[in-house]
């Protein structure tokens, strides 16, 4: 849900942190709304929605790397390095010309939630 409303209603929210879950496939080709700070934190074993999707029913969740292939282009981000961030995790950072970030940061483990990586993530996307 989280990279939907990132995809098609940005204009609407400050920045979004995903975490563990990405389009229904087929990922979207475009993104009809501006681009906007994104940080999607997942973990490395994630067997509920792992990075490269899966089936369901008749359906299939979505390839992560593929979404976020899509923003970067999207937003026209650009990588600036890799740093260690709370909650053990490991994040690819860009930014794009606009000053908004696009972070992948992975964590070694499963589905999941902490509540030190979404304060990471909330903090990254408002610059707090």
């Amino acid at each position: 849900m989280t990279w939907t409303l990132a995809c098609g209603m940005s204009e609407s929210f400050a920045g979004f942190v995903p975490m563990s879950g990405t389009f229904w496939a087929p990922v979207p080709d475009n993104c009809p709304t501006p681009p906007a700070s994104l940080v999607h934190i997942h973990g490395t074993e994630d067997g509920v929605v792992p990075l490269g999707g899966r089936p369901i029913a008749q359906t299939r969740q979505g390839d992560v790397l593929t979404a976020l292939a899509l923003y970067a282009d999207h937003g026209r981000f650009t990588e600036t390095g890799t740093v260690t961030a709370p909650g053990n995790m490991t994040c690819r950072q860009s930014q794009n010309p606009a000053g908004q970030l696009l972070d992948f940061c992975t964590f070694p483990g499963g589905h999941s939630f902490s509540a030190t990586r979404l304060n990471y993530g909330i903090h990254r996307v408002l610059d707090l």
